[in-house]
């Protein structure tokens, strides 16, 4: 086992004497064994190079050439990984007469060696996610569908989203909202008024489309300052949503009334698809097979997101033993029904064969409309419940909003987030993922698809583990700092990989060990496999 670092140190050089200067005056001190400038990547994250090295010889090379190596570079052997035939950690002495950058690149560029690169010391940290918004902790709905449990990680612990992904929600208005990330917010339209303004109608209660928002770009940790805090709240007193990092593109359909042109639904999907969005929430169900509104479905599943495809989720409808809404009986979208928070079916949900995932849909917590306007208000003054939302109440959010409507956006926020870690996927990949990655240990007699449960409850953390196998570092890429970190953990007593340890198992067999490692070389290095979507999870 390699020895473990002792008296290391990270030193800052004043800008006007330069690293350069600064190295070659300190490399005087016979105290000091070893120095290297270290290396920023990626956000500003730094890596430094040590006084090591690790080298994979081919198999079939002599030990008597490698000893001749070691000889001749005045190497010292800090380790040799007996699993992995032939691959060597080494360490450099002053003997050596080159740095650690300089003698990896030497070897790398033999003729005898696979690979070689300095065994970078890599950040190490807890990445837990620490959410403070009152309100969270009455979200089910939320914690259900991120992975949330006393055991199982945050799926936001791996990406709360990334402004590269937009999420369409086509429905009746949509305006500013405390809560809401205006920076992330896109211009969107409305085809009720043919304007850009997609504001909700003048009414009290239309808050459909705030509700259905809420739940996908309620920012997290928002401090409200107006709101004076209390103890254990911090003052952010307010809900989190799914994918508050991605942007929002808000889209009024021509709805008034109970009534909908089905052209206006066919615009506004065009719409979200000509402006990039990758995936839509559409909560809404329209009566009828309409040809138009399949065309332009089937066209934003095959050749949306330049040509990989745009995610559309539907509500699968709500009533009294009814099948599933058109169009989401299609193929071509993710058709969604609700559970009460303890599991249970909701028996409102309409059901069928073509039902794919279930997310929490009962007495949620979500956006209210602000101010005076909204339902909430209604039960903060006498004669009305002043106590509607307990034990907090806000006038800006509801908490008991129930249907798939709710429930759709939680599956749209998941698909966001897949597509925040993985934008080249396509859409049949994200159904695929989603589906496939869905819980369905709760429900001992049902076996996917289901015509109430479909695959199951999204789970968006199991989601982005099956398409985040080999990023040991969670840095969001598969390289050469993966290799490293797995040799650092499995040889080195470094830390696991995380939010959990599958992270690194990048040949999807359920255990992360020597073979993960080679794995990852023969990707990087010989063409091999790239980490494929992994659906084990050793449950």
């Amino acid at each position: 086992m390699a020895k473990r670092l002792e008296n290391f140190g990270i030193f800052e050089v004043e800008p006007t004497k330069g690293y350069q200067s600064a190295i070659s005056e300190l490399e005087s001190f016979e105290m000091i064994e070893f120095i290297n400038p270290f290396t920023m990547i990626y956000d500003s994250i730094p890596i430094y190079m040590l006084d090591r090295f690790i080298v994979q010889f081919y198999s079939y090379e002599s030990q008597s050439l490698i000893d001749s190596l070691i000889v001749a570079y005045h190497l010292e052997i800090i380790d040799s990984i007996p699993e992995a035939a032939g691959e060597y950690i080494f360490r450099i002495t002053k003997q050596t007469g080159y740095s650690i950058d300089e003698i990896s690149n030497i070897f790398y560029n033999m003729d005898c060696t696979a690979f070689s690169h300095p065994d970078f010391l890599c950040r190490a940290e807890s990445c837990a996610y620490p959410v403070y918004d009152a309100f969270y902790p009455y979200q089910t709905n939320i914690r259900k569908s991120i992975g949330y449990s006393d055991h199982v990680n945050s799926c936001w612990e791996i990406t709360n989203g990334d402004s590269n992904i937009s999420v369409a929600v086509i429905d009746e208005g949509f305006e500013a909202h405390e809560d809401l990330d205006s920076n992330l917010t896109l211009a969107g339209y409305d085809f009720l008024n043919d304007d850009t303004i997609p504001e909700p109608v003048d009414d009290t209660f239309s808050v459909h489309g705030m509700i259905c928002a809420g739940l996908i770009f309620a920012m997290h940790n928002n401090f409200v300052p107006d709101y004076p805090p209390t103890d254990g709240d911090k003052g952010m007193t307010s809900i989190v949503g799914m994918a508050p990092r991605c942007k929002f593109l808000p889209i009024k359909h021509d709805w008034y009334q109970g009534a909908l042109l089905s052209s206006s639904a066919e615009e506004a999907i065009r719409f979200a698809v000509d402006n990039n969005a990758a995936v839509i929430n559409y909560s809404w169900g329209i009566s009828g097979n309409l040809d138009n509104l399949e065309a332009i479905i089937d066209s934003a599943y095959y050749y949306g997101r330049n040509g990989l495809g745009t995610i559309i989720v539907f509500a699968a409808g709500n009533g009294i033993i009814c099948p599933i809404y058109p169009p989401a009986d299609r193929s071509t979208v993710l058709a969604v029904a609700a559970l009460w928070d303890n599991d249970v079916w909701w028996s409102l949900s309409c059901r069928g064969d073509s039902l794919d995932l279930v997310a929490t849909g009962a007495d949620v917590w979500t956006w209210d409309r602000m101010d005076s306007l909204g339902y909430n208000p209604l039960y903060m003054e006498p004669p009305y419940d002043p106590q509607f939302c307990t034990p907090i109440n806000r006038v800006h959010y509801l908490c008991h909003v129930s249907g798939t409507s709710v429930a759709a956006p939680l599956v749209a926020g998941a698909a966001a987030l897949v597509l925040s870690r993985r934008p080249d996927l396509t859409a049949a990949e994200v159904f695929d993922v989603l589906k496939y990655s869905a819980d369905t240990l709760l429900y001992d007699t049902v076996h996917p698809p289901d015509p109430q449960y479909g695959y199951g409850r999204v789970n968006a953390f199991k989601a982005l583990l099956a398409v985040c196998r080999g990023d040991a570092n969670n840095d969001g890429t598969v390289n050469i700092l993966d290799h490293s970190y797995l040799i650092n953990y499995l040889y080195l007593g470094g830390p696991a990989p995380y939010p959990d340890v599958l992270m690194g198992d990048a040949n999807c067999d359920g255990i992360v060990n020597i073979y993960d490692i080679t794995y990852i070389y023969t990707y990087l290095y010989f063409g091999g496999d790239e980490p494929p979507i992994c659906f084990e999870y050793n449950e």
